[in-house]
């Protein structure tokens, strides 16, 4: 999640008081990071949550109003949607125009199974940059950064030599537009 918080910081236009939706953090580890950046408007929407500051909620029927986030951090959930059409259209529903998303998942390579605590793969799994902007066809106008898993050729022994994680990331950034 750091790669992508890190990346939200880089966007000079991004105010402090915007509104942040994090989906899938679990915990409120994320929520606190950003809070510790100075974001005061943050919270989180998972299937489990123990915490106040996140609200029980699926991707894929968000419990939110439509132009609701200036921001939506997506890390890491993207990936094990069943409907990843479904979820991504529900993410630019509740984004403003000019909202930010903000995506990250482990590229899945079919050579390295032995990722642990890998869940089954979806057969319709996000696992590129192209994947997410076919998602988001004619709605995105800028992205700001985009990783599309350099190293997803590489063993896992490979990658966690080179940089300690299991799997090769994928990471992208972007501004959406709104269709009048």
């Amino acid at each position: 999640m750091m790669y992508l918080i890190h990346g939200l910081l880089s966007l000079e236009f991004i105010d402090k008081n915007v509104k942040i939706l994090v989906i899938g953090p679990r915990t409120e580890n994320d929520l606190l990071i950003l809070n510790g950046y100075g974001f005061s408007n943050v919270v989180g929407l998972d299937l489990i949550t123990y915490s106040p500051n996140i609200i029980l909620g699926d991707m894929h029927n968000m419990p939110f109003k439509a132009n609701e986030f200036d921001v939506v951090i997506c890390g890491w959930t993207i990936s094990y949607s069943k409907e990843p059409n479904v979820a991504c259209d529900e993410i630019y529903r509740i984004l403003t125009d000019n909202g930010v998303a903000i995506f990250g998942f482990d590229h899945y390579n079919p050579k390295n199974t032995n990722i642990s605590g890998e869940a089954p793969v979806q057969p319709n799994r996000i696992n590129s940059i192209s994947d997410i902007k076919r998602l988001f066809e004619n709605k995105i106008s800028s992205v700001y950064f985009e990783y599309d898993a350099e190293l997803k050729n590489t063993s896992i022994n490979e990658i966690k030599k080179i940089s300690g994680l299991d799997a090769s990331v994928v990471t992208i950034i972007f501004k959406i537009k709104k269709q009048s």
